[in-house]
């Protein structure tokens, strides 16, 4: 019965401690969303273990770190980095604890986001830390890659695919294809097509009598536009006797 008794009392005592410490306790439980628990009903007394046991813990955000908000021995601190104040020590506080937003996870001023410094942030895919191009990353930090259709480096063409024999090769590199609307080496002429008769053959060479080749619609071609040699000025050919 007397050990009922004084069970009872050390219960409200307990709650009557929990009483008083209840405001700063409920504000830790708001910045860390931990377990909160009177001593002597806490599983544990660890001061990082993410569970608060008051008192003596006021909070508990799962680490042993000051300048977050709850201080490394479990005390709730009032000013720290991301609190949205800037304070002594600290040269911006934005209210959170993110790098590349121009304030860092330390309270620092960011320098603005500059391609070529090294560092990846926010807009770049890739920073070697140079503006050149053609070292896989491009001098506006944009991944350099055969095939997404932008011409870099050492790139002689860039058509949004890595397939071949459609005027652009797999390593970016122009192919020498008639029918491709370019006059590319060895060619005389490209239409667009690869038909012949039309001025410009099949195999993208100029189509016109006298060319020595003996193209659609003519007879002959002897390589000149004379008459009364056998083929006409008009590739056609000529009769004996004419």
């Amino acid at each position: 019965m007397h050990t009922s008794i004084w069970s009872l009392r050390m219960r409200w005592l307990v709650l009557g401690l929990s009483c008083l410490m209840v405001g700063g306790v409920v504000m830790a439980l708001e910045r860390t969303q931990a377990r909160a628990y009177p001593f002597p009903f806490c599983p544990r007394l660890a001061c990082g273990d993410g569970i608060i046991c008051y008192p003596p813990e006021m909070c508990d955000d799962g680490n042993r770190r000051s300048g977050d908000g709850c201080s490394a021995d479990c005390q709730v601190e009032d000013h720290f980095c991301g609190d949205g104040h800037r304070d002594s020590g600290e040269s911006c506080d934005d209210g959170n604890r993110r790098n590349n937003d121009g304030c860092s996870s330390t309270c620092r001023v960011e320098s603005r986001a500059r391609c070529g410094d090294g560092l990846v942030q926010i807009g770049e895919q890739c920073d070697d830390g140079n503006q050149r191009s053609g070292d896989g990353c491009s001098a506006r930090c944009r991944i350099e890659i055969c095939g997404n259709g932008v011409i870099e480096g050492l790139e002689q063409c860039d058509d949004g695919n890595t397939a071949g024999s459609d005027g652009c090769s797999a390593s970016c590199r122009r192919e020498s294809l008639c029918g491709n609307r370019h006059i590319d080496d060895g060619e005389q002429c490209d239409d667009g097509n690869r038909a012949s008769g039309d001025g410009c053959s099949a195999y993208c060479i100029r189509e016109y009598c006298g060319n020595a080749v003996i193209d659609p619609r003519e007879q002959c071609d002897d390589g000149n536009r004379r008459s009364d040699d056998g083929c006409s000025a008009q590739c056609i050919t000529e009769t004996s006797g004419h």
